[in-house]
């Protein structure tokens, strides 16, 4: 960690070294005296991100429940995201930003058949109460373009797709494993509570980013003799051949404007946990009226084997081994304001016997069962998100850009499940070792309203 920390220290002396030769002039001409600068006044503004959408879907369910020709198609209207928003300035350098989140999609209905919405506590009702809550809160301060703090909750992540703005993504919506971190840590939405340090060098082209989180907390009042719990610590650089990226949150669509060719990378850390990112991000005009659009990122997630801790023991059992691969590809026409794309994911479980609540002797065939049963996680009624290899083909229509636009997308997923008792064979250890590899899809039209 030292070493990551020194190399970042390194990269902003040589950054200010070379912005100081660039600036020294030949002769210094005569210069008039420097007007008072104009206090910067407070200012603040108010917006709005929503996003309702209509889904008709087919369950991922076990093979005890497959008992129909229709696969039990289901459907629903739901707000996908409700948010209110809000940024200001307090000073030429500081700024600050927040939104609230609906938690519990008003319309989803959750794997007991219950409907979210607002039903103020109304214990009468049958449908799931939604709560609205505080999704981001943080203040920056920028002390030049080499180094600015973030302070707050804000998000925390090692790859583009965790740390990319929702009103601006491409597709309908972002990785269906973006926001895997929050099963580890008990975060929202990517978001945590921290300090994030954040600047630009080599002329602006590479941004860094230096984060302390708060993280997964266990046993912090006591319970564990002399433990002190480690913060979560992330970092992450992204290099822009040819137009800069300067937003805070990554632009996943740039609509036909400009020519980007990024490429990133990160890392997150806390305790026994360990996880590190690679991507590649372009949008570049290929014609007068059309533009190529496409990303490809690889995470790795690995919650570690020490039993040192209870922390440690919380990350093994949590997060076994893994890897998630997703890539996209689009074509935005301007005369059309329309993008057809194409994207596939990929989430392969690799967990060791401590992982996967193993005996040390287990054969490879209970091994892999664990592993495709824990990709998939559990069979639900909201489509086929719990399927861990997924590809989709759509197209968003951006008839007013970021502001207003419809997105429409057929998905498919696979699935593994466990077969009927009939079919199963145990191995042994006594644990199942057969699983059926099945299919669902779902077709979601998606309506975005966003200003600020």
């Amino acid at each position: 960690m030292k070493k990551i920390i020194l190399l970042f220290m390194f990269l902003f002396f040589v950054s200010r070294v070379n912005a100081q030769d660039a600036k020294l002039p030949q002769e210094v001409p005569p210069q008039e005296s420097p007007k008072p600068k104009e206090e910067v006044k407070p200012s603040f503004k108010v917006g709005a991100f929503v996003q309702v959408q209509a889904q008709a879907f087919q369950e991922a369910i076990s093979a005890a429940r497959q008992d129909t020709a229709s696969r039990h198609w289901g459907h629903e209207f739901q707000f996908r995201r409700l948010r209110l928003l809000g940024s200001g300035k307090l000073s030429d350098n500081t700024s600050f930003t927040f939104a609230t989140e609906v938690t519990g999609k008003i319309g989803n209905i959750n794997v007991n058949g219950q409907k979210y919405s607002p039903n103020y506590g109304d214990s009468s009702q049958t449908s799931q109460k939604t709560v609205i809550g505080i999704l981001e809160a943080y203040v920056a301060h920028s002390f030049m373009p080499e180094l600015s703090v973030h302070a707050g909750l804000q998000r925390a992540g090692v790859s583009r797709i965790q740390l990319q703005s929702s009103p601006k993504i491409a597709e309908l919506d972002a990785s269906t494993y973006s926001s895997l971190q929050d099963k580890v840590f008990g975060t929202f939405s990517g978001r945590d509570f921290g300090a994030n340090l954040r600047g630009f060098v080599l002329d602006e082209a590479l941004e860094y980013r230096l984060g302390i989180f708060t993280g997964k907390t266990v046993n912090s009042k006591g319970g564990v003799p002399g433990y002190s719990e480690p913060m979560r610590v992330t970092g992450r650089v992204n290099y822009s051949f040819f137009d800069k990226e300067k937003d805070a949150n990554y632009v996943d669509t740039y609509l036909g404007k400009g020519q980007y060719l990024s490429l990133g990378g990160g890392f997150d850390f806390q305790s026994a946990y360990k996880s590190f990112g690679v991507d590649a991000f372009l949008d570049y005009p290929v014609t007068n009226d059309g533009s190529l659009k496409s990303l490809v990122s690889f995470v790795y997630y690995d919650g570690g084997t020490k039993t040192g801790s209870a922390l440690d023991k919380y990350f093994m059992t949590a997060v076994p081994r893994q890897y998630h691969i997703y890539a996209d590809l689009g074509y935005y026409i301007k005369s059309l304001d329309l993008m057809p794309y194409a994207k596939f994911e990929y989430l392969v479980v690799d967990g060791k016997t401590e992982q996967l609540g193993l005996a040390d002797n287990a054969s490879q065939d209970e091994i892999d069962y664990a592993n495709k049963i824990k990709a998939t996680g559990s069979l639900s009624t909201t489509g086929a998100q719990s399927g861990p290899i997924r590809w989709g083909l759509g197209a968003s229509w951006f008839f007013q850009k970021y502001n207003s636009n419809l997105k429409l997308e057929y998905a498919n997923a696979a699935y593994y499940r466990a077969p009927l008792s009939s079919k199963q064979v145990k191995g042994p250890t006594g644990k199942p070792t057969v699983t059926e590899t099945e299919n669902a899809s779902e077709i979601t039209l998606q309506w975005t309203w966003y200003f600020l």
